[in-house]
């Protein structure tokens, strides 16, 4: 058995923690524990003699894109993507990485989009998924109400690695008239 040698250097007798009561030692070889809480993980390092704590699973809260000027993506007929639900196109989704697009991280959990969609149909609209699901129950939309008239909506997309899959729904003949799409924010 060791025999306990008293320090000779500074050592700590309080721990003091702001709204909290102090944590004194009350012996000359008394022990200080640090237990995580909930969502949270201790790390020791006795070579580097560091205590890292770290948040877990529950997220780290909403983070906001910013006061961005124009949308992340704008799509209009002719464009990169065909929204038309006609022929071919009929349930396709295509998959948008948002972290190269409007530089949402690939750890975030979910996404909250402001959309706009115009159409020349009424009940067109666009459906959101986490691009890593594969059915259509877990899902988000936003649907034209009048013809040729904006509808606006904020949409909230859960996401994996950064990425959502996008498709249109209803009776869209034609192409969208017009789809703004702007990452206000997510959360991690």
């Amino acid at each position: 058995m060791d025999a306990y040698t008293k320090p000779t250097g500074v050592e700590f007798k309080t721990i003091v923690v702001s709204g909290q009561n102090d944590v004194v030692a009350d012996k000359e070889a008394d022990v200080l524990t640090l237990v995580a809480g909930t969502d949270i993980s201790i790390e020791t390092n006795e070579g580097t003699d560091t205590i890292t704590i770290n948040a877990i699973g529950g997220g780290g809260g909403f983070v906001s894109s910013g006061d961005p000027a124009s949308p992340d993506m704008r799509e209009w007929p002719g464009s990169t993507y065909d929204f038309s639900s006609v022929g071919d196109n009929i349930n396709t989704w295509y998959e948008f990485d948002l972290n190269s697009i409007a530089g949402v991280p690939t750890a975030a959990k979910a996404v909250l989009l402001y959309v706009n969609i115009q159409d020349g149909a009424v009940d067109s609209g666009l459906e959101f998924r986490d691009s890593a699901n594969s059915n259509d129950y877990n899902i988000s939309a936003i649907t034209t109400k009048v013809t040729n008239d904006w509808m606006s909506a904020d949409v909230t997309v859960p996401i994996t690695d950064g990425k959502i899959d996008i498709r249109s729904t209803g009776i869209v003949f034609t192409d969208f008239t017009r789809i703004d799409l702007t990452v206000k924010g997510w959360w991690l």
